[in-house]
């Protein structure tokens, strides 16, 4: 048994090798090629670099070794002795193996956890940690805080480092250019970010990514203009059916639900088409996700945006309100703030 888990927590390390070590997509180039279309400026990324895979491939090939030397001297029968190798391989190498993802979900989540008390400052220490498996990851989920924090020229910044990182099989940029996007949206640079958005779906197509973030996204850059509400509303659905097909991210980040479907009732509004955004609004209420403060805020935003199209001055006071109460110190009780000052689209 001993010989056993030696062998399985050798392979596991081994394996945990390969997992930190980013792979190069095999049409990195065109990839870079069209972000750099875009975006002509993007700084150097950092130095910082995760640990050597070295150091675990050292480690796994002496377990192995140790536990194939273990085996040679063990006095079980044959069978057993196998039986026992695959016991521990799995017991063992499994664990290892899943290791790198169950961090990086433990990080995200107290990363969510710090950002819903508003504690931007310790969520950033909390994503530093994630340089020990990339750079850019480290950089995208720092950014995604100052975002959420509504620290714009940050957020933009480390967006742009985080893009300027390796393309790998494993990262796509379509996640961080379209919230690249959406930083220059907040700051009234609407073409730009319909730029970025158009060549993340094309991106997208060679590289995967979330795409329902560029659609949602997308749809925002007319939103927030009060401009093409039809267009709009055709991205928003795009979103919400790309989200819906998205397997496991059908559960995961579920605010980006309250934001499609807000955003669906915000363009219906702009089409007159009320009854149908209060039926999307109470949607938006219903999938998106209270437990996360700075993302269901953006709900109440979207709801006061809605209700100041329908002439419900009083209505929208309360929903710009509630999101200000509810995440204080976030992108959308800023934005909340700036509607109450005189109760027009901001």
């Amino acid at each position: 048994m001993e010989a056993g888990m030696l062998f399985g927590l050798g392979v596991g390390l081994l394996w945990l090798a390969v997992m930190i070590t980013p792979r190069r997509h095999p049409r990195s180039q065109e990839i870079r090629t069209l972000i750099q279309a875009v975006i002509p400026h993007v700084p150097p990324q950092k130095s910082e670099s995760p640990p050597s895979k070295w150091v675990f491939v050292g480690a796994g090939g002496l377990l192995l070794i140790l536990g194939v030397i273990l085996f040679s001297q063990t006095s079980y029968t044959m069978d057993l002795a196998l039986r026992s190798v695959v016991v521990a391989f799995f017991a063992f190498g499994a664990v290892v193996m899943l290791l790198p993802l169950l961090i990086i979900v433990s990080i995200w989540r107290r990363i969510l956890e710090a950002a819903d008390r508003g504690d931007y400052s310790k969520a950033m220490q909390i994503a530093e940690r994630l340089r020990f498996f990339n750079v850019s990851s480290m950089l995208f989920q720092k950014a995604t805080i100052m975002l959420f924090a509504g620290h714009y020229d940050k957020a933009e910044q480390l967006f742009l480092e985080a893009l300027a990182g390796d393309i790998t099989s494993t990262e796509s940029p379509v996640i961080s250019m379209a919230n690249l996007a959406w930083v220059m949206t907040r700051q009234g640079r609407y073409d730009e970010a319909e730029r970025i958005l158009h060549v993340a779906a094309e991106i997208h197509k060679i590289s995967a990514g979330e795409i329902e973030a560029v659609y949602s996204n997308l749809a925002e850059v007319y939103l927030y203009q009060g401009i093409h509400p039809d267009e709009a509303l055709h991205l928003a659905q795009l979103a919400y059916e790309a989200k819906n097909k998205g397997g496991i991210g059908k559960t995961v980040d579920r605010q980006v639900w309250g934001h499609i479907l807000g955003n669906q009732a915000w363009a219906l509004a702009l089409m007159g088409k009320f009854e149908e955004a209060e039926a999307k609004l109470e949607a938006a209420f219903q999938k998106g996700d209270p437990n996360f403060a700075p993302g269901y805020a953006g709900v109440y935003y979207r709801a006061g945006r809605v209700k100041l199209l329908q002439g419900s001055y009083k209505e929208a006071q309360l929903h710009f309100e509630t999101a200000v109460e509810i995440a204080p110190h976030s992108a959308y009780a800023q934005l909340s703030r700036q509607a109450l000052e005189s109760l027009l689209p901001v």
